[in-house]
């Protein structure tokens, strides 16, 4: 099942984004939330309620889940583990993103090829595809002694030299290549300019 965007204009290049959804068995894959505790976290109004008869999930909707189960551990309440999953699930599909075979491309050849270029050499133009502000590549949510969590990488923390006494990591590279191991198939599909398409190429390189 796919799940429609609204046509963008990104780097000058027009492009409707389709995204893949997820069954509830996949969820539980990808965040470790049983079927059975989404069925009340639903009725708690935690995670979206069915838009048919079946229930499904956006890629968007998996990556928020799967953070909030994370941080559910660490103590937050599901309310507040969603509302911080939510707000960062753009970061996790940023990670998916850098991994083969995340989305998949269908346009004019030259089209194709200045959509390669630019997903290959532009860290903002891969940020905006999945709708994060910022083009910085981190890797990992983090709080410190009850902080509100922020996003960071470790490499620009020495964490032999902080001084707090309790703290943990979410790592949300994690997160966005269990989200495309358990799919199975590009999480996005996007459609470049003209419907009359000559080509289809599946973007497999990292960034």
């Amino acid at each position: 099942m796919e799940n429609s965007m609204m046509p963008n204009e990104i780097a000058g290049m027009e492009m409707e984004i389709v995204s893949i959804t997820l069954t509830p068995a996949e969820l539980e894959n990808v965040s470790g939330l049983s079927t059975t505790l989404q069925r009340v976290w639903r009725r708690r109004g935690e995670i979206p309620e069915r838009k048919s008869g079946h229930a499904s999930f956006s890629v968007h909707d998996a990556a928020s889940i799967s953070i909030a189960v994370a941080l559910n551990r660490f103590g937050h309440s599901p309310a507040e583990s969603m509302a911080i999953g939510q707000k960062y699930a753009v970061a996790a599909l940023r990670c998916a993103m850098a991994q083969g075979g995340a989305c998949e491309v269908i346009g004019t050849r030259e089209n194709v090829r200045k959509f390669s270029a630019l997903f290959n050499d532009d860290l903002s133009f891969v940020a905006a595809l999945v709708g994060e502000q910022n083009s910085e590549f981190l890797r990992f949510l983090y709080s410190f002694d009850g902080e509100a969590p922020r996003l960071s990488d470790p490499y620009l923390e020495k964490i032999d030299e902080l001084s707090n006494v309790s703290g943990y990591f979410v790592n949300l590279q994690a997160v966005g290549v269990r989200l495309l191991t358990v799919a199975d198939r590009p999480l996005f599909k996007i459609r470049l300019g003209s419907k009359d398409v000559d080509k289809i190429a599946l973007i497999n390189n990292r960034i």
